[in-house]
């Protein structure tokens, strides 16, 4: 199967979103996406929507909370390099210049730095959100909205916001 070849990175600045990942009333309607089961069970290649863990999660232990996330939001489940030389999920997950090239409607980087290994396997995505706590790391420069927060907070807030709306 051929891969697809990554476009051009989107012109100008992404909106940035400093979160205190503060649990409340929203505006914000949280729903799952299509894809289901499906989706999941055959990695990042090909889907349309994809949760992605780096470095920045912290370690293994942090890896449930975002299978979660992907298994209630209907994404497939991806990594950066860093997140699958460390053991943390196996190379079927990897999305990258050695893993998967993807080019989902939606990407949510979680904690990925964004070295060019990796945004070379993604930078075909419609749209990017990069949740960091480094605004200016290089995962920005490709994201439509960047989250500058801990990824791991805002992880569980989405996940008791979307167990809760059910």
């Amino acid at each position: 199967m051929a891969r697809p070849e990554p476009g051009p990175a989107p012109a100008g600045r992404p909106v940035v979103e400093r979160s205190a990942a503060v649990p409340g009333p929203s505006a914000l309607t949280v729903r799952p996406l299509d894809g289901g089961a499906a989706e999941r069970a055959r990695g990042p290649a090909g889907a349309r929507t994809i949760v992605s863990v780096g470095r920045g999660v912290g370690g293994p232990d942090a890896v449930a909370r975002y299978r979660r996330l992907a298994e209630l939001t209907g994404a497939a489940l991806g990594a950066s390099r860093a997140a699958v030389d460390g053991g943390w999920l196996p190379f079927a997950h990897q999305v990258g210049q050695t893993g998967a090239t993807v080019a989902p409607d939606l990407y949510v980087a979680f904690g990925i730095s964004g070295a060019v290994q990796h945004t070379a396997g993604m930078r075909a995505s419609g749209r990017v959100v990069a949740v960091n706590t480094d605004p200016d790391a290089p995962i920005a420069r490709l994201a439509d909205l960047v989250i500058a927060a801990d990824a791991n907070e805002v992880a569980d807030a989405l996940l008791r916001r979307l167990e809760r709306e059910g």
